[in-house]
């Protein structure tokens, strides 16, 4: 029988990192006992950041009981500021090859979104507002559906 015992240290919310590969890039993607996976991605590819605050950056999972089993969906948000080539560019070859996303939690707890087989779906929306001190950028929406919880990635 699985114990759940109280916490020890901090739980503090928030992301401090959030990281990116693309499926094509991952040489192999193994998952062992306690949902941990490592993920192998050969040099000259690795992980890409991904410009977050604490702010702009959020995201949340719930899970469901299906006739096929538990299915587990995980939706993310986050903003990019300013209109520009960069973004144009980075955003469709995301949405094109979708990625898997690797989250560092302000705790430290690191986890992996996606695989190579479901990568994270991603979407962009361009925001041109009309008054001056509107948000211009864009906001993007990451999601993935599941029949595994998110994988702890044991690489600190």
């Amino acid at each position: 029988m699985t114990v759940i015992s109280k916490h020890t240290g901090q739980n503090i919310g928030g992301v401090s990192l959030v990281e990116f590969a693309f499926p094509n890039e991952i040489s192999s993607f193994e998952v062992f006992p306690g949902y941990i996976a490592q993920v192998n991605i050969p040099k000259p590819n690795t992980w890409k950041n991904l410009y977050t605050t604490p702010h702009s950056f959020s995201g949340s999972g719930s899970s469901e009981s299906t006739p096929a089993g538990i299915l587990y969906t995980y939706d993310f948000k986050f903003r990019c500021p300013k209109d520009r080539s960069d973004l144009i560019e980075a955003f469709h070859l995301m949405q094109t090859t979708d990625v898997i996303l690797r989250i560092t939690d302000a705790n430290g707890l690191r986890r992996i979104y996606g695989t190579r087989d479901n990568p994270v779906v991603s979407k962009s929306k361009l925001l041109l507002p009309g008054e001056v001190q509107g948000y211009n950028g864009y906001e993007i929406a990451l999601s993935v559906s599941t029949p595994d919880p998110a994988y702890l990635d044991p690489v600190q």
